[in-house]
């Protein structure tokens, strides 16, 4: 006789059914005493940070270099166009800063002789 694939669905016991055995108990268990693993102690850990400082700064600086290599430096020309155009800014800032507190002072010894 054709059996349906729902009756199979109904009747077969899900894979995971909950009851665990003795032998899944011990593995579940060697596999907890796998993971436990010593950490270095503190000393140690800090021996080691002492023993690799030099090579990661020394690293660091050598990075640096790499990178500096790969800057595209503006020319002497581009240099002094672009100091001339941020000093004349600064310099207009400053004179409307220098109006604008010359003016908001003038307001107040006006409202205080009021």
């Amino acid at each position: 006789t054709a059996v349906s694939a729902r009756s199979i669905r109904l009747t077969r016991k899900p894979a995971n059914s909950g009851i665990k055995t003795n032998k899944d108990v011990k593995e579940m268990s060697e596999k907890k005493e796998v993971k436990k693993t010593e950490k270095p102690g503190f000393f140690s850990r800090a021996v080691n940070f002492c023993k690799a400082l030099p090579a990661r700064i020394s690293g660091a600086f050598k990075n640096m270099v790499a990178e500096l290599k790969k800057v595209a430096w503006p020319s002497k020309k581009d240099l002094i166009n672009y100091s001339v155009i941020v000093i004349g800014f600064v310099v207009v800032l400053a004179i409307v800063v220098g109006v604008l507190d010359t003016a908001s002072s003038f307001v107040v010894k006006k409202l205080i002789e009021l």
